[in-house]
């Protein structure tokens, strides 16, 4: 008798939690309070304050905070708990993805990821419902009591604002929307939609301030039914919106910054600071025009920039013919050119690069992304023209400050590197000075 009593109440307990588990639960948002089991998985520990930090292994910039995360941690020991919550991956899975990675960082010569000694819930399927969530990092502040004090990005977590919040003051920090989980897919539909389905948009460009919730990056889409390309770039900094434009342009000119302030241009690096950083200086930019124009799009984009931060900012990005000195790859003995076949493969540890049956080309842009430094005036140009597609197994160390020492790597495979004065040209982006306009770069 006694062992069904114990029996039966062990499955009504069971049964009991299963059910609360089952339970629908309703997202969260700033002043609620976590009850119930969720509270419990988190409360351990008894501590003033939380912060959920939600993460996954494909979220570079989770990882590179961990060392931030545990210094707090470290910090405030006594009355914070950094938790990291995986509502993606299991155990296993974070194991099998993070030894990928570090396989991948360590052909590459980069530093090799690592979690903390933070307390985890790996697998998360509970609190991703009460803080649902597209973009990681995704931080959940939360008191002693389970109240939500915010949910925020992850650069807000700082010394400061965990001092704050555990002498009880207000936080000022912005509120981390994610508006696809609200069910708005700016990446999808664009930034600008018609205010009818019978009406069908044929061209327009427009501005749009930093919204939080839509990450950042640029997508385009074609409409083949209504014959449209759109293009859109999401909350970025003003260079970036130049740098794109240069990009886009026939000629697509180098970009150089010369703003004698730039640093206010620049991401900051103090979370304290970020969030009215990111309301004053980043902006998003869609455009739509007819398929048969999109080689427009550059003269366009560049156009828009000018007359929005022109008034806004000051600023204008000028193209320009400059005089740089130049280094040319060029081959000299193409027969040298040669691969053994097998799999395309390449790596890199510090400044020693391999290529396995990989073409030219792909080796010159990485030796452009090494060697050009326009900012010192320094431009890299691949002019192997006809052998730019043929195969090549190469080993090289780059080094910028060994030029000489790369010329003779270079040779043993049938190319040289030339230096010349040549007139490159430059979209540069300044302060105006009232004399010129790009206007007639639409002409």
């Amino acid at each position: 008798m006694y062992k069904c009593l114990r029996w039966c109440f062990l499955a009504a307990v069971v049964l009991a939690g299963a059910q609360a588990f089952a339970q629908p639960y309703q997202p969260l948002s700033v002043g609620d309070t976590v009850k119930g089991s969720a509270w419990e998985l988190i409360r351990v520990g008894g501590k003033q304050l939380y912060i959920l930090d939600f993460w996954s292994t494909w979220c570079t910039s989770c990882i590179k905070s961990f060392p931030k995360m545990e210094q707090l941690q470290k910090e405030f020991s006594k009355d914070l708990e950094v938790l990291l919550v995986n509502s993606y991956e299991t155990a296993e899975d974070i194991d099998k993805r993070l030894s990928k990675l570090n396989q991948f960082y360590d052909k590459n010569g980069l530093k090799q990821a690592a979690i903390p000694p933070l307390r985890r819930m790996d697998g998360d399927t509970l609190l991703k419902k009460l803080f649902p969530h597209v973009g990681v990092p995704h931080h959940v502040w939360l008191n002693g009591n389970g109240k939500v004090l915010a949910i925020t990005h992850g650069e807000n977590a700082t010394a400061a604002h965990v001092k704050a919040a555990l002498d009880g003051q207000a936080l000022s920090m912005a509120v981390k929307r994610d508006l696809k989980a609200e069910g708005y897919d700016a990446w999808e539909v664009g930034l600008f939609q018609s205010g009818h389905p019978a009406l069908k948009p044929a061209f327009f460009t427009g501005f749009i301030h930093y919204t939080p919730g839509m990450g950042s990056g640029n997508a385009e889409k074609t409409d083949t039914l209504n014959q449209t390309y759109r293009r859109s770039w999401i909350n970025t900094t003003i260079p970036s919106l130049y740098w794109s434009a240069a990009f886009q342009l026939p000629t697509k000119p180098r970009f150089l910054v010369e703003l004698k302030d730039r640093q206010r241009f620049e991401e900051p690096d103090s979370g304290g600071v970020h969030d009215a950083w990111n309301d004053e200086y980043l902006y998003s930019y869609e455009m739509l025009l007819p398929v048969e124009d999109k080689a427009l799009i550059g003269k366009i984009f560049l156009h828009d920039l000018n007359r929005f931060f022109g008034k806004k900012m000051g600023v204008e990005g000028v193209v320009e013919k400059r005089k740089m000195p130049v280094y040319i790859l060029v081959a000299r003995q193409p027969e040298k050119i040669t691969t053994k076949g097998g799999l395309r493969a390449s790596s890199r540890k510090d400044n020693q690069y391999s290529w396995v049956n990989t073409p030219l080309n792909r080796i010159a842009t990485t030796l452009r992304a090494r060697l050009e430094n326009i900012e010192q005036g320094i431009v890299f140009l691949n002019e192997v023209n006809a052998e730019s597609q043929r195969p090549v197994d190469m080993e090289l160390v780059v080094d910028g400050k060994d030029m000489q020492g790369l010329k003779k790597q270079l040779r043993k495979y049938g190319l040289d590197l030339l230096l010349e004065e040549r007139e490159i040209e430059v979209l540069v982006l300044r302060y105006k000075n009232g004399l010129i306009s790009n206007i007639d770069l639409l002409r």
